[in-house]
């Protein structure tokens, strides 16, 4: 079956952070960026887009 996953993966999810934190990040295009100010904070979203092999959506 072919399907899309759209998942967001923080450090509190530390196993699963550290494997995806390991991909080749740098060789994926930049599709798209937004830059805002939330919660007093400066938020920077990078969307980018990678097929992972055997990963589950679930």
């Amino acid at each position: 079956m072919k399907a899309h996953c759209i998942a967001v993966i923080k450090a509190n999810q530390p196993k699963l952070h550290q494997h995806l934190k390991q991909l080749p990040w740098r060789d994926v295009p930049l599709l798209g960026s937004v830059r805002a100010t939330a919660h007093g904070r400066d938020e920077i979203r990078r969307v980018k887009t990678a097929a992972v092999p055997s990963a589950p959506c679930a």
